[in-house]
C-alpha cells in the first residue's frame, strides 16, 4: 500500500501510518520523546517527514505489541473510524507491522499543503481516508411551520394570553408596599 506524499490544503479525514525503523537512533529518540510527552514532538515529526512543524495533538505513536489483544484492525476501526474495506486492503501491511507505528492525522498539518519526504527510518505503511460517504440524499417533505404535538396528538394553536410586563408588576408592588406602610402608620396611632 502506498502513502501519499502530497498533503492538500484543507485536507481532512486522512490517516498516514509510518513504521519506525527499530534500529535507527532517531526513531529511538522519537519514541522517547513520545514517552516523555516532549513539547517538541510536532517539530521532530515534521522534520522526519521533511516538512514544517506539525500539531502534536494529531500525532500518535502506537506500540504494536500493545494491540495484540484487540488487533490493529480493531484499533483503527474503533479508534479512528477507518472503514472495513480500507482495512481489508491494507491487511497484509498491518499484519506485518512490528515495533512502533506513527499515525499522522490530517489536522496535524493545520490545513496547509505540504509535500512529504519521509526520512529513511520512517517507513510508509498505510494510508486511510476516514471521511464517510453520507449516502443518498433523502428528500423528505417538511412543513413550513409544524403544528405542536402533545401526548393526545396534534393540537390547534391557541391565542397567547397577554401578560403584564415587568415594569407594571414592579409598579404594582411599590404601590402595594406604600399602601401597607400607610395603613400601618394610621393603625399605629
Amino acid at each position: 500500500m502506498t502513502v501519499s506524499r502530497i498533503v492538500e490544503r484543507g485536507e481532512g479525514g486522512r490517516l498516514r501510518l509510518y513504521a519506525l525503523s527499530p534500529d535507527a537512533p532517531e526513531a529511538a529518540a522519537l519514541r522517547a520523546a513520545f514517552l516523555a510527552e516532549d513539547p517538541h514532538i510536532g517539530t521532530m515529526v515534521g522534520s522526519a517527514l521533511g516538512t514544517r512543524d506539525l500539531d502534536a495533538h494529531w500525532l500518535t505513536l502506537v506500540p504494536v505489541a500493545d494491540l495484540k489483544d484487540i488487533g490493529f484492525a480493531t484499533y483503527l476501526r474503533s479508534g479512528h473510524d477507518v472503514p472495513d474495506d480500507q482495512i481489508a486492503a491494507a491487511r497484509i501491511a498491518l499484519e506485518g507491522a512490528t515495533g512502533h507505528v506513527l499515525i499522522v492525522q490530517s489536522p496535524a498539518f493545520n490545513g496547509a499543503e505540504a509535500t512529504l519526504a519521509p526520512t529513511e527510518w520512517l517507513l510508509p505503511l498505510a494510508e486511510f481516508d476516514t471521511i464517510r460517504d453520507p449516502g443518498p440524499r433523502r428528500d423528505t417533505p417538511c412543513a413550513a411551520s409544524p403544528a405542536p404535538v402533545t401526548a393526545q396528538g396534534t393540537t390547534t394553536p391557541t391565542r397567547q394570553r397577554r401578560t403584564l410586563g415587568p415594569k407594571v408588576l414592579l409598579s404594582a408592588l411599590v404601590v402595594a408596599g406604600l399602601l401597607i406602610a400607610a395603613l400601618a402608620m394610621i393603625g399605629g396611632r
